[in-house]
């Protein structure tokens, strides 16, 4: 029976999908529909039908019957409610996500302003020198490279304390890293490899792209984690379909094997052993873990933890109230392994976005959250494909959304996100640089 009314579920969810998308085929990939493949079913609805019928999971056994159930019944809401808000809000919007998803695709890559964007370049050339800093500046202060410590025998214990410091115990200032590195350097990789296809005989803006794809490179796998390399990888893969104006499905399979071969290979180097098991092999980690959050939420909050009440918000929204932040995936963590987060071995258990919402305000919070998600997706794919010009700037923001947002982190993200809004602002700062003096020399 769970297993029929998890089928209903998802057909209606696709349905739903489709509508808020505009495309859920596989040559026109996007924001919505990869949301829905990839971290709404893969990730979680899947894993949960799993775990209802009896399919065992280390990371799950531990909580209880009753959890198991509102976690499976509150994601069932979600994959109904979040596209259902979706198609509300861009009725409200007068958003056609068909014809415009179709135009975004079919369309040719061109400048943003001027034939050449040198002054564009110029900005954005700019930009990855100060990445460049930022880069050094954050190995610098950590002293070493995590990801290195997998190709060296360290243990997986010693792995994980490294990665969690490079997180979590960050000497250096934390800005610097995350807005200047981390989140930046994927994302001039993706505008520079607009600007090659735009100009294919430059070898100036071949060297800038390739010196931001190393640089990407080194910051998606900064805090030695195997898993946003991957997500690099198919990131890359996306803007590339784009220009080219469709997804291959064969270079798609193409890039699957190779990551998911990589996956397996890091696994071996710091697990020495390997599986496809449920229970605690790779297919757990992909299918069963990521809800484990959802589950020891629903367990701990109210009845071993006090809701919240919004202490997840930034620190400078509730500061005004006499709260201190604290995220919900580090509570949870807190109070499972304390002596993992104290030795430095584990950090927080992220799970869907609505485990978030409900350590917060509870049932008021889960019904609410798939409609905040909902209305902060459809305005970000409206700003981005609403137009007929499909821009490098434009393709970097899709294929860098499309793979980065927060719906197995937590509802907080969607509201208040620097990381967002640092991007946008550099957009709009590139856009004003008409009155630097830039001659032609990068575009002939």
């Amino acid at each position: 029976m769970i297993v029929v009314s998890s089928i209903f579920i998802v057909l209606i969810s696709f349905y739903l999908f489709r509508k808020a998308s505009g495309s859920m085929r596989i040559s026109k990939l996007n924001m919505i529909s990869i949301a829905f493949y990839l971290y709404l079913i893969t990730m979680s609805y899947f894993g949960l039908t799993l775990a209802k019928i009896g399919v065992e999971n280390y990371a799950l056994r531990k909580a209880d019957i009753d959890s198991l159930t509102k976690a499976y019944y509150a994601a069932s809401y979600g994959l109904l409610m979040l596209p259902s808000s979706m198609i509300f809000f861009k009725k409200i919007l007068k958003f056609n996500t068909n014809k415009r998803i179709n135009d975004f695709y079919n369309n040719k890559i061109s400048p943003s302003q001027t034939y050449n964007d040198s002054y564009i370049l110029f900005f954005f050339m700019f930009l990855s020198f100060v990445c460049f800093l930022a880069c050094i500046y954050s190995f610098y202060s950590i002293s070493y490279a995590p990801i290195l410590s997998i190709f060296k025998g360290f243990s997986s214990d010693d792995i994980a304390s490294l990665r969690f410091s490079s997180k979590f115990d960050f000497n250096g200032i934390i800005y610097i890293k995350n807005l200047f590195f981390k989140n930046l350097a994927p994302f001039l990789s993706l505008v520079s490899l607009g600007y090659i296809k735009l100009f294919p005989k430059n070898y100036k803006l071949k060297f800038w792209h390739f010196f931001n794809v190393i640089l990407a490179i080194l910051a998606v796998t900064f805090s030695g984690e195997k898993a946003p390399l991957v997500v690099y990888f198919f990131m890359y893969f996306l803007a590339k379909s784009v220009i080219n104006r469709g997804v291959s499905k064969k270079f798609l399979f193409i890039i699957s094997t190779v990551s998911f071969s990589i996956l397996i290979y890091l696994y071996l180097l710091i697990d020495k052993k390997f599986s496809f098991s449920f229970y605690g092999g790779i297919f757990s980690r992909i299918f069963m873990v990521p809800n484990a959050g959802l589950l020891q939420t629903f367990e701990l909050f109210p009845n071993y933890i006090d809701f919240l009440n919004g202490s997840s918000f930034p620190s400078w929204m509730i500061g005004i109230f006499g709260m201190e932040q604290q995220r919900s995936a580090r509570v949870v963590m807190e109070y499972l392994n304390p002596e993992g987060v104290v030795s430095g071995t584990t950090g927080v258990m992220n799970s869907l976005y609505m485990a978030e919402a409900y350590a917060n305000f509870g049932n008021l919070g889960l019904l609410l959250s798939p409609i905040i998600v909902g209305f902060t997706m459809i305005c970000i794919y409206k700003l981005i494909i609403d137009s007929s010009a499909k821009t490098p700037t434009k393709v970097a923001f899709f294929a860098y959304f499309s793979f980065s947002l927060p719906l197995l982190g937590g509802m907080v993200g969607f509201i208040w996100n620097v990381g967002w809004i640092m991007l946008f602002i550099y957009v709009y700062l590139s856009r004003k640089m008409r009155f630097i003096a830039i001659t032609n020399k990068w575009t002939k």
